[in-house]
């Protein structure tokens, strides 16, 4: 299993330039977690217990921001994921982060290499 794939240069706007320019750059990482969830609804409120244990967030925020379990996983990563801050004394300045979630055919450990190819993961 590779943890990291190099992808397809012909995936890249040809006038792209990943070469260092000498000025600033713009840089937005995707990436992609799948995972099978036997019991929704037993995920949704585990979260919802997890997140209440480490903030100070009312109980009625947190079940107005995990409402489905696509929610309640994006709220979790929220939550748990990278501190870009951290990044700063290696020059790289937060610009912003955001996050999408949907249903897929096959996960990613459920793909061979041509679909996974296709998938840009």
């Amino acid at each position: 299993m590779k943890l990291f794939r190099r992808r397809r240069r012909d995936h890249l706007n040809p006038s792209t330039d990943l070469s260092s320019s000498g000025g600033p750059a713009r840089i937005s990482v995707t990436a992609r977690w799948d995972f099978h969830v036997a019991d929704p609804e037993a995920a949704i409120q585990a979260i919802r217990a997890h997140l209440q244990e480490r903030t100070d967030r009312p109980s009625s925020e947190i079940a107005a921001h995990t409402r489905d379990i696509s929610m309640a996983l994006l709220a979790l990563f929220e939550e748990e994921g990278w501190d870009t801050s951290a990044y700063e004394r290696l020059g790289l300045e937060d610009g912003g982060s955001g996050a999408n979630s949907e249903a897929v055919g096959k996960t990613l450990y459920e793909m061979d290499d041509d679909e996974r190819m296709d998938s840009d993961f």
